[in-house]
């Protein structure tokens, strides 16, 4: 059974328009009973770093530091372990090896 093109348009607005960094803020906002805390805690960070495209940003900004000049891209003053180019890299090659190991498994599973 294939995957339907609506689920991977609706992946691709969750990670493009950066729906994934939203869902930790939510439940944090739920968690607090409908408020924000003073401080967000360092694992809504970390959750929203695990998205490729900031993954994907991190890498480029760590490779390239002048980047930064003239684009959106901006590259923290301090980074922190999951803004370093290194983990960048290891959750792109995470995401690439989590797709073509699902997409194997379900290719396999498939009576053609």
């Amino acid at each position: 059974m294939p995957i339907p093109e609506p689920a991977a348009f609706g992946v691709f607005v969750l990670f493009f328009f950066q729906l994934w960094v939203q869902f930790p803020r939510a439940e944090l906002y739920v968690r607090h009973e409908l408020s924000f805390p003073e401080t967000t805690p360092e694992w809504v960070a970390f959750v929203s770093a695990l998205n490729p495209i900031a993954a994907y940003t991190h890498l480029l900004t760590g490779l390239f530091p002048d980047l930064d000049a003239g684009t959106l891209v901006r590259p923290p003053s301090d980074p922190a372990f999951y803004e370093d180019p290194t983990f960048a890299l290891v959750v792109l090659v995470g995401w690439i090896v989590a797709a073509v190991g699902f997409s194997y498994r379900r290719f396999r599973a498939t009576d053609i």
